[in-house]
């Protein structure tokens, strides 16, 4: 059974601090869920360095437990400030009627299980180190750590991820001659290494925020399920991008960098019907950047791409449900400079006027790139 999955982005109306902004969003949220079972919740707070994020998460986690209580869905928070307020939550989820929640945790992460019979789907979200003062590869690694404990607990391992988000504080700082990004992808790489993948790697997001170390979320299934990665023809796939637009060493200081391992988008249902989780996506063609310095172009770059991804000449190649006017029902849009969130917000809704959005700051994974967007739609 094929279950559509919502997203819906809660951004308060009203100014205050983020206490009261929190609590505008989750009697927004408990109005949205009459009759729904949340899946998933990122929430987004305006915290610049780990003593503010760690004040901040500790007051999100206490009001979504008292409001989820035994029925906690996957809960991350991110140091991305959302644009124009101080908090913001991002909402996936499902009918109740469309599949059976079971609410589980895992070396101390909170996790829903999905049955929609005959297949199974798990979402976790907050997968961290809690001592935010070790170093970027302790971080890196207590994450992928965690992440690997929950999906043991469900019988599961990396291959049946198909959608992963990967925050990392400060992604183009460098720790010594290795950029943040680029030991993450190491750390990456130690624990996919040991996995086969038959149906290629996550779609996935690596983006930057203000505090927080590193964080996981992720989307897994199992069963009686069609799996296909879809790549992008006037992209070079990101796990063969060639030494020259990777930045610094690596652990080894020696061999080659390992490239970011996920693909452009991965579709996951019956082949008549699914979820096209559409990977972060920038203004790059073949592996290089495009329209330096020009946020609104390089938004109408990023848009093409990800139009030419989901297209119909794209997906029919493949055996998927297309049309040749999908586009995204959500995007989450990381703009890198306050400044220029007018000129890209202009071309996000000239261009996807009908889709969901939210806003946050985010340094992108190369310095010269302003924005990106991520997406979900419902393919059928």
């Amino acid at each position: 059974m094929v279950v559509r999955k919502r997203q819906e982005a809660i951004v308060p109306a009203n100014a205050g601090d983020m206490r009261g902004q929190l609590e505008e969003c989750v009697s927004v949220l408990g109005e949205k869920l009459n009759g729904k079972t949340a899946v998933r919740v990122s929430v987004f707070v305006n915290a610049v360095e780990n003593e503010s994020y760690a004040i901040a998460k500790k007051m999100v986690m206490e009001r979504l437990t008292e409001f989820f209580g035994d029925k906690m869905p996957a809960i991350g928070v991110i140091a991305q400030p959302p644009l124009g307020v101080e908090v913001a939550l991002e909402l996936a989820y499902v009918e109740e009627s469309d599949a059976k929640a079971q609410y589980k945790k895992a070396d101390g992460v909170p996790y829903v299980v999905l049955d929609c019979g005959g297949r199974k789907e798990l979402h976790a979200s907050g997968m961290a180190e809690a001592d935010l003062s070790k170093p970027m590869l302790e971080l890196s690694r207590k994450a992928f750590v965690q992440a690997t404990a929950v999906l043991n607990a469900e019988g599961l391992d990396f291959s049946d991820v198909v959608r992963q988000w990967n925050y990392i504080e400060r992604i183009t700082d460098m720790q010594e001659d290795i950029q943040h990004y680029q030991l993450y992808n190491e750390v990456r790489n130690e624990f996919y290494g040991a996995t086969e993948w038959k149906a290629g790697f996550p779609a996935a997001t690596g983006i930057g925020m203000s505090a927080g170390g590193v964080i996981i979320d992720l989307v897994a299934v199992s069963g009686d399920v069609r799996i296909v990665p879809i790549d992008n023809p006037d992209q070079i796939d990101a796990h063969r991008y060639g030494q020259k637009v990777l930045v610094g060493n690596n652990l080894s200081h020696g061999s080659e960098k390992t490239a970011p391992q996920f693909e452009r988008a991965k579709y996951q249902g019956n082949g008549v019907a699914g979820d096209l989780f559409i990977s972060g996506t920038a203004s790059i063609k073949g592996e290089l950047t495009i329209a330096i310095d020009d946020a609104a172009e390089q938004t109408r770059v990023t848009a093409k791409n990800i139009d030419t991804l989901i297209s119909g000449d794209n997906l029919r190649p493949r055996e998927l449900p297309a049309t040749d006017d999908l586009r995204p029902d959500y995007i989450r849009v990381y703009v890198k400079r306050h400044d220029d969130f007018d000129a890209i917000r202009q071309v996000c809704e000239e261009t996807y006027s009908e889709a969901q959005a939210l806003y946050v700051i985010a340094d992108v994974c190369r310095d010269n790139l302003l924005v990106e967007i991520e997406g979900y739609t419902f393919a059928r």
